[in-house]
């Protein structure tokens, strides 16, 4: 298969349920979640674990991740254009090439600082 494909039953259990997803994810703890390419433009993630979480050129337009934990995630590229982050933690993340135009980080987390809401995040 493409390496660069994400793990569809894991994208189908996002999609699903947050709440089973997290329950997921705390049974599989030693899992890498595979979202890379993944499509969740507007798709309701409030709260979801998504630490160290795959999402290399994801698109994530639009989608809400409100107090979402994206601790360590890749988001390499990924399209997080008009995404909600609200509350989320997004520290150690890699925003190499993220588009966070329009993005609202009101009260997001990345690293030591808060982020401000101006659809950018401070360098590093």
């Amino acid at each position: 298969g493409n390496p660069a494909v994400a793990n569809r039953e894991q994208l189908q259990l996002l999609k699903l349920s947050v709440i089973g997803w997290n329950l997921w994810r705390e049974d599989n703890p030693e899992i890498i979640p595979d979202f890379r390419g993944a499509d969740l433009r507007g798709c309701m993630l409030t709260g979801a674990n998504l630490r160290n979480a795959q999402l290399q050129n994801a698109n994530l337009h639009a989608a809400g991740l409100m107090q979402a934990d994206l601790r360590g995630a890749d988001l390499t590229n990924a399209n997080c254009s008009e995404a909600d982050f609200i509350a989320a933690n997004l520290t150690g993340a890699v925003t190499t090439g993220t588009n966070f135009h329009e993005a609202d980080f009101t009260g997001a987390r990345k690293d030591d600082g808060i982020l401000s809401n101006n659809g950018s995040l401070p360098p590093g």
